[in-house]
């Protein structure tokens, strides 16, 4: 773990952020999923992109309880404007 303090509180989340998509590319889904829920709880501009990130290694882990409130906030992001 990192001494507290050395980064930016916006560097911080941005390294916070990589090393829970590091830990899934690892297939370390409790890394991941731990990394995650301190990005959520860090509350910085990274913080609603964490939801996302943490349903998958919720649900490889078998906790779907997890994965579904996860999953619950990006389902209800408006869809981005199509083509043209």
């Amino acid at each position: 773990m990192p001494a507290a303090g050395l980064l930016s509180g916006r560097l911080s989340d941005l390294a916070l952020y990589y090393r829970a998509k590091a830990h899934k590319d690892l297939g370390r889904t409790a890394g991941a999923l731990d990394a995650m829920c301190q990005v959520a709880d860090a509350g910085g501009r990274l913080a609603p992109r964490a939801p996302g990130g943490m349903a998958n290694p919720a649900r490889i882990r078998g906790d779907h309880v997890t994965a579904l409130a996860a999953a619950d906030p990006v389902m209800e992001r408006p869809s981005p404007p199509g083509p043209g």
